[in-house]
């Protein structure tokens, strides 16, 4: 009797534990969660120069008149948007080049086209009138205030060392008036400010163990400077670009010859 007692409990007690086993779930596990990414330094730096751009913008009289977007990726800056004249446009982009940090600024701010005014029906004339020159004098006027602006934002940008800058601003000037010989002037100053000029033994004024950059071959040769102080200038500082054929091409545009071409090409560091 005692064996089948035992036999019994036997069973009833493993029925018991896979009864248990059949519905004990595993214990859920946590679910990963991942570790936030550290901030990107460049990220930081590029948040500190948007803001530093906007607010230099922002202090101006013109602010108000413009709309300008700012974007800036690892130190390159693109500004978009639109302002009132091309000088406000102008200014946006060198206030932005003059904040520190900025690499490059691509400006690409629009400017709005005037709208012309309606041409009048023309009317039978009682008595012979003159030719109206009032149209060509506005156009005149227009390009004046345009090669005025660009010179005023060369020479701000000079004043804050931005030379390259200041170099293309007088000759965006010359292209629209190719005699001014206030823009010819500027641009050798530029060169003289930016200590290209060389002194009285042909040598350049300062940073002589600095490559030269490509606006600043380009700057010599448009200040009309002697081709024996360019060479040994490239020669005794070298170059810090490679010409590709575009380059090339601009340079014997503004006067380079062969042998400048190639002292260019063996100096290179």
């Amino acid at each position: 009797m005692a064996v089948v007692v035992i036999g019994v409990l036997l069973v009833l007690g493993k029925m018991q534990r896979a009864k248990l086993g059949t519905n004990t779930n595993p214990a859920p596990q946590p679910t990963p969660t991942a570790s936030p990414e550290p901030v990107s330094t460049s990220a930081s730096n590029d948040t500190v120069i948007t803001t530093e751009i906007q607010r230099a913008i922002a202090a101006t009289e013109w602010a108000k008149e413009a709309s300008i977007n700012v974007g800036v990726k690892d130190g390159n800056v693109t500004l978009t948007g639109k302002a009132p004249r091309h000088y406000d446009a102008d200014m946006a982009g060198a206030i932005a080049a003059n904040i520190n940090g900025v690499k490059l600024v691509h400006n690409e701010i629009a400017v709005p086209t005037p709208t012309p005014a309606p041409t009048p029906v023309a009317q039978i004339p009682t008595k012979p009138t003159k030719p109206d020159n009032s149209q060509q004098k506005k156009q005149e006027a227009a390009l004046k205030q345009r090669v005025d602006q660009l010179i005023q934002t060369g020479v701000f940008q000079r004043e804050n060392r931005q030379f390259g800058g200041a170099m293309q601003s007088f000759r965006d000037a010359l292209k629209l008036d190719p005699g001014n010989q206030q823009a010819v002037t500027e641009i050798k100053n530029t060169v003289k400010a930016a200590g290209l000029a060389g002194n009285q033994a042909g040598q350049p004024q300062q940073n002589q163990n600095v490559p030269l950059k490509f606006w600043q071959v380009r700057a010599m040769l448009e200040a009309k400077m002697l081709p024996q102080k360019i060479v040994g200038a490239v020669r005794l500082r070298g170059v810090d670009f490679g010409l590709t054929t575009d380059q090339e091409q601009t340079l014997r545009d503004a006067g380079a010859n062969d042998g400048l071409i190639r002292v260019i090409h063996n100096n290179r560091r």
